[in-house]
């Protein structure tokens, strides 16, 4: 599914206009129409509810102009508000106020800050408050009457539900513009925007309806259009079921790399993880100071020794990058992923970029193998054969670009898109709304996952799901990636349905991993 910008939107509703002839009364009716019917899904007995509907200044507010005479012909006892006399409107919205003053629906008239107290009381009584006052197109800083007037509506009881986007939420960046209305639902039109998707946005949305106004679908078929939320329907079609003659060779081989005395456990959990994402066979690098605790703690798994240095980290001796290199070769390795718990070892750092010089496959990078990108830059990318998917979260980012950490959470998909371009690499930057791009400017947003996977080793658990899916489901990086992180989420939605979100664990998140699929696959209907 597209996710567009407020601009990219426009442009849309103007060609529907121009090129298919479909009039703006038409795209408003069914706006209001199809808004509606998501009031009736969300609210049962909706016909028995006091419903105040508050329309601003533009389009939005003709919005709520067709959406109160629709719940008016319900029988919702109805109270509407206009945000400026309503002699100013034009075009189509002034039409949709004719209709009502034929129908003697009286339409309140925001003058000045007492006017304001006159809707407060309308609001008091109401059950459910419709906020058409603005939509994805908001731009500029909300101040005045309009600040006033929406903090007085967020301060009462009744449920709001927005159309197109809540008040105040600028529909291009998810930024709050002063004030923004605190959604209990929104309903917009063909496409998410931005602004619904990321922080702090996604905060006030409520739940989301996305429904079709019938603009036509080619519209929306440009390669202009690179960003996209990631869907179950998506999720599935690169989940392929598995042919009944299949066996262990088919599904390729992957291998973690990482450990060390200080962090023993990452590896564990990521080759864990990759255990229950697909790959026939799987195999785990770590330093000998733990070889003997990994290999104890999974039989399943090939696991072999590297060399150590006198701190307990992986040694950048040559032996080490020989035997890793024919580890992989002589294995017919199909994806490797490096990093977890490695350490931040001088040593580590400089064996991590050795290795992602001269390997050949796909390589999941994760924790404190990032840090080999800061030192070895110019060493890293002069290897053309490497397929490169980096998973940090946003501190790790900061430091690899040397920049704040709140520059990177202040413009995520823009930083994720330079960095992949930058890199030729697969960026999964993780975190609420995790954003995952590839260097040609093709992105997804990932909202599956809850607070309680908040936890140490959930990355870890990530990295080795992504190498599960590049060796064993044949997924391209950018796929597994994608992938990864839905499933990786909806696991821990699954868990973190029966335990409190205080108490999940990397462990609860690896034993739903399995559920999480076989959910996705039985929704989706796939064979």
């Amino acid at each position: 599914m597209k996710i567009l910008t407020a601009e990219q939107m426009r442009k849309i509703d103007q060609k529907a206009m121009n090129d298919f002839h479909i009039s703006e009364q038409i795209l408003m009716e069914n706006a209001g129409i199809k808004s509606v019917l998501a009031m009736c899904e969300l609210y049962p007995g909706l016909d028995r509810k006091n419903v105040l509907v508050v329309c601003g200044p533009g389009n939005n507010g003709g919005d709520g102009f067709v959406i109160a005479r629709h719940l008016f012909n319900l029988g919702c006892q109805l109270s509407v508000v206009a945000t400026m006399p309503v002699a100013k409107y034009k075009g189509v919205a002034a039409d949709n106020i004719k209709i009502l003053s034929a129908m003697n629906i009286g339409i309140y008239e925001i003058h000045s800050e007492s006017s304001i107290y006159e809707v407060m009381n309308m609001a008091n009584f109401s059950d459910i408050i419709v906020d058409a006052i603005f939509g994805t197109g908001l731009s500029k800083k909300v101040d005045g009457l309009y600040l006033a007037l929406i903090n007085g509506l967020n301060s009462v009881a009744a449920s709001k539900f927005a159309v197109d986007i809540p008040s105040g939420i600028d529909g291009s960046t998810g930024l709050v513009m002063g004030a923004a209305i605190k959604a209990a639902a929104t309903v917009t039109f063909e496409t998410p925007k931005i602004g619904h998707i990321l922080d702090p946005g996604s905060q006030y949305i409520g739940k989301l309806f996305v429904a079709d106004i019938s603009i036509p679908k080619p519209l929306f078929a440009s390669e202009e259009f690179k960003l996209n939320l990631t869907t179950e329907e998506f999720v599935s079609r690169n989940l392929a079921r598995r042919h009944p003659e299949s066996n262990k060779g088919d599904f390729g081989r992957a291998l973690i790399i990482g450990g060390s005395k200080l962090y023993s456990g990452a590896p564990k959990i990521a080759a864990s993880a990759l255990l229950r994402s697909g790959a026939g066979i799987s195999l785990m690098m770590v330093p000998d100071v733990i070889l003997s605790q990994a290999q104890a703690a999974l039989p399943d798994v090939i696991t072999m020794g590297l060399k150590s240095t006198t701190e307990g980290a992986i040694d950048s001796c040559s032996d080490n990058v020989e035997a890793t290199l024919q580890f992989i070769e002589s294995n017919r390795v199909n994806a490797v992923a490096i990093g977890m718990g490695i350490s931040a070892s001088p040593a580590a750092c400089d064996y991590t970029a050795e290795v992602l010089s001269r390997v050949r496959v796909p390589v999941c990078l994760d924790a404190d193998g990032l840090l080999a990108l800061k030192k070895h830059r110019a060493k890293i990318l002069m290897n053309q054969n490497l397929k490169l998917v980096v998973t940090p979260h946003p501190k790790e980012l900061s430091r690899v670009l040397d920049i704040s950490c709140e520059e990177v959470l202040m413009n995520r998909i823009k930083i994720c898109e330079d960095f992949s371009k930058s890199w030729r690499a697969v960026t999964l930057l993780k975190g609420h709304r995790t954003v995952i791009c590839d260097d040609a400017g093709n992105a997804y947003i990932n909202v599956s996952g809850n607070p309680a996977m908040a936890k140490g080793g959930m990355g870890d658990a990530l990295s080795g799901v992504i190498a599960g899916f590049i060796a064993g489901g044949g997924m391209t990086p950018f796929n597994a990636a994608v992938t990864a992180s839905y499933i990786h989420g909806k696991a821990g939605d699954l868990a973190a349905a029966s335990i409190f979100e205080y108490s999940l664990t990397t462990a609860d998140l690896i034993d739903k991993l399995s559920e999480a699929m076989r959910v996705i696959v039985k929704n989706q209907g796939a064979n």
